[in-house]
């Protein structure tokens, strides 16, 4: 992406999000492998997912990383 974009911008805001939600967030990776456990054990091999409120989507990724699923996430700002 070109310096300066909107996605390149939105990329390097979503690392530190990431860094954040790690630092302040009591087990929160061992929360997306249990959401992942989950997707996995449930949904069968191919499922087709809507991820309501997905935020920058780490859940969706961390089920996309075990298995071959159709993720499609929507999220909003507050108001």
């Amino acid at each position: 992406m070109p310096t300066g974009s909107t996605i390149s911008c939105y990329d390097g805001h979503s690392r530190l999000f990431d860094e954040y939600q790690l630092a302040v967030i009591p087990h929160y990776q061992d929360a997306l492998e249990a959401i992942a456990d989950a997707c996995e054990r449930y949904l069968g091999k191919y499922p087709i997912v809507l991820d309501l409120g997905c935020g920058i989507g780490n859940a969706s990724l961390a089920a996309l990383k075990r298995m071959n699923a159709r993720i499609s996430t929507m999220s909003s700002p507050p108001p």
